[in-house]
């Protein structure tokens, strides 16, 4: 019997019928991947399109360049492994014998000696830090940044219908209140930090006074009620808003809008592949395996468990028009695919010869690795 876990299984149905993923070495995946999503060698590089017949109906195109996330690393294992027991066991258990000798002394019961064990240790603890650091003055450590690679991957489609691009903006909305409208006036009109708070303190408390000594009246009065009403321990809201009700009126949240940041950008494209051939129906299944493939992440194994995951594969997006080459559209950072989603023989139950499905829809949705600034839109070739 063949074993699996060294070899992996004859046939991509092995795969699927209960053996996890996690029991594979990388090698024998990346050779699973390459008989259903080949990879290019060395130099060389994959193209997959659509469509294959009657290109020239198609004016425009969205290309997906697959590029993958080298995460940092730090090469120095001894060095690490210093750096975790800087703290030696030599070192604690002087540490300790010192706070022994050390709380002997100050109870009135410690001799010559043990004032002169404690000096000793001192000097003792003091030559071992030195020797420690120049051991890890000495390790070699090379550090490797994060990087994103390009695969040698691409996947060319016409553009369809309607191109959407969108700018969002994270704007609250807070309630300031009496007191913060206030303040915020205050620190509007210069008073600064300390002046706007001691103001804006200062105009609630003589409201109060106001309210308390009669010096308001009618609509001012009733919403000073409902103010103080709603500030009753416990039960204040529900006081608070019947003093509006019967009073009739309304205190006032002075909600302002307060940025907050930069919202990701999304994209999504949907693509209808009508195969008019064995060969364009083998490419749509293709171009399918590729995005399903790299949106996924792999595995990271640690006691014959899955602890956590490597970064799934980036997508480098271009839209172009191509008998100009003008791209269409802003610029599309780096993109990470949040979700893949395909409908096969939607309209009509149709089948090639082989059995591939001749109709399949595939919508997919991405999100941008990192938020713009107004720097990425104003510079040369903007996004």
């Amino acid at each position: 019997m063949v074993d699996n876990k060294k070899t992996g299984p004859t046939t991509l149905g092995d795969l699927v019928g209960g053996i996890s993923y996690s029991e594979y070495s990388s090698e024998y995946l990346d050779d699973m991947i390459d008989t259903v999503a080949p990879k290019p060698s060395a130099g060389e590089t994959i193209t997959c399109e659509f469509p294959l017949d009657h290109k020239d109906r198609y004016g425009a195109c969205v290309v997906f360049k697959l590029r993958a996330v080298r995460g940092a690393s730090v090469d120095g294992s001894s060095f690490l492994g210093d750096l975790l027991n800087s703290g030696s066991s030599e070192k604690r258990e002087l540490g300790e014998e010192s706070r022994e000798v050390q709380a002997k002394i100050d109870s009135g019961n410690g001799t010559e000696a043990d004032v002169q064990r404690v000096k000793d240790i001192k000097t003792e603890v003091a030559a071992l830090q030195r020797k420690e650091d120049q051991k890890n003055s000495d390790s070699e450590v090379k550090y490797t940044e994060r990087t994103v690679d390009y695969r040698g991957i691409n996947i060319k489609l016409y553009l369809p219908i309607s191109l959407q691009q969108n700018d969002t903006f994270n704007i609250a909305t807070p309630e300031l209140g009496q007191l913060g409208a206030a303040a915020a006036g205050l620190f509007s009109s210069g008073k600064g930090l300390l002046g706007g708070v001691g103001g804006a303190l200062g105009k609630g408390f003589s409201s109060i006074v106001d309210l308390v000594t009669g010096q308001l009246a009618g609509d001012a009065a009733r919403l000073g009620v409902a103010q103080a009403a709603g500030r009753i321990p416990v039960v204040g809201s529900e006081i608070g808003q019947a003093a509006q009700i019967s009073g009739a009126v309304a205190v006032n949240p002075n909600v302002r809008s307060a940025f907050r940041g930069v919202s990701l950008r999304e994209f999504a494209f949907t693509f209808k592949f009508i195969a008019r051939s064995h060969e364009e129906a083998k490419q749509v299944e293709k171009i399918i395996k590729y995005f399903r493939v790299y949106s996924y992440p792999e595995s990271i194994e640690a006691g014959g468990i899955s602890a956590g995951y490597k970064y799934p594969d980036m997508f480098e997006i271009h839209v172009r028009h191509e008998p100009t080459g003008k791209r269409v559209g802003t610029k599309i950072k780096d993109c990470f695919l949040r979700s893949v989603s395909t409908n096969y023989n939607p309209s009509s139950m149709s089948f090639h010869d082989d059995g591939r499905p001749v109709e399949i829809d595939l919508s997919l949705n991405f999100i941008e690795e990192s938020t713009l600034s107004r720097k990425d839109i104003i510079q040369e070739d903007g996004y």
